[in-house]
């Protein structure tokens, strides 16, 4: 029993990645390009990775223009980096456990890096879940950490994923809603992750972000971070959510569920046959907005189809 009476779960808990965390986990090839914190023409403090800024300078796409400093606020909130500090905020707020999610990895996982090297993204969210995994050590019973895995690396992402599942407390993997801005979670290119997750038993968690981390849908519309933020997180997630030709079956992911029922509502109005073409055939009345899915993957629509 928790604080307040019962059990407070934060669901969505980023950390903060040190800078210093980086030549320690990295192998040594890769070190002498280790992500490094910069500050920017505009005196912004900004992460440094293989020619990509975290967050994104101003300009199509802009991310928080606090930078790395007043985005997740290190500079105020220790906890971000320092697990002895973020237990001690949880005590003071009544938090029993908190799910740990990636921040500046989550442009190497999600495959924005500019040089496309595939191995430096691999080796870049192993480093990353290396740290997490010394992170959470402090507590495994209150700290529970996501893996993040290289998405346009699928055997290393596999690799990862059956890496960090087990006795080192990682509740499931993380990933983005697109992979390279060109691949979303519908794509088969995926499903060799959504088998490892299934014979693991795990949850696949899958999160959008609106920092530079992903290239979002509307992002060269808006130079307000605001705006982008705004608009980037319902629709990623109503493009992930949507079912593909290619069927398989989880038994649990996890994303903001307010984001189903639009794609329930387009997928109870339109129809979409195997040879791509649309159908308009409007849902009769009283029929259920999942009633569609259930057409389209010819099953449960309890099950999620990608």
């Amino acid at each position: 029993m928790g604080k307040y009476g019962y059990r407070v779960i934060d669901g969505d808990g980023h950390v903060a990645e040190p800078e210093e965390m980086w030549a320690r986990f990295l192998p040594p090839p890769y070190r002498d390009a280790a992500p490094r914190v910069i500050t920017d023409n505009r005196g912004v403090k900004r992460v440094l990775i293989d020619g990509w800024f975290w967050t994104t300078p101003p300009g199509p796409g802009v991310g928080h223009p606090g930078g790395y400093v007043g985005g997740p606020r290190v500079d105020k909130y220790a906890g971000g980096s320092d697990p002895s500090a973020r237990l001690a905020d949880m005590d003071t707020e009544g938090i029993d456990v908190a799910v740990l999610f990636a921040t500046v990895a989550m442009g190497p996982s999600s495959g924005v890096l500019p040089s496309g090297d595939v191995e430096f993204e691999a080796a870049l969210c192993r480093a990353y879940n290396s740290w997490v995994a010394e992170y959470a050590a402090t507590d495994r019973a209150r700290l529970k950490p996501v893996a993040v895995l290289p998405t346009r690396h699928v055997v290393a992402a596999v690799g990862e994923l059956t890496r960090w599942i087990g006795d080192l407390g990682f509740v499931g993997p993380e990933l983005p809603t697109n992979s390279a801005g060109t691949r979303y979670p519908g794509d088969p290119h995926f499903h060799p992750i959504y088998e490892a997750a299934q014979s693991l038993g795990v949850p696949i968690f899958i999160h959008p972000h609106a920092g530079g981390q992903i290239l979002c849908v509307g992002r060269e519309r808006f130079d307000s971070f605001f705006h982008g933020h705004m608009i980037s997180f319902p629709f990623e997630q109503m493009i992930a959510a949507m079912p593909s030709r290619h069927r398989r079956r989880l038994r649990a992911v996890s994303a903001p569920a307010s984001r189903v029922p639009g794609v329930g509502d387009r997928l109870g109005a339109v129809l979409v046959r195997a040879d791509g073409r649309a159908l308009r055939e409007a849902r009769p009345a009283g029929a259920r907005p999942e009633a569609a899915a259930e057409r389209l993957g010819e099953g449960s629509a309890g099950d999620l189809l990608v």
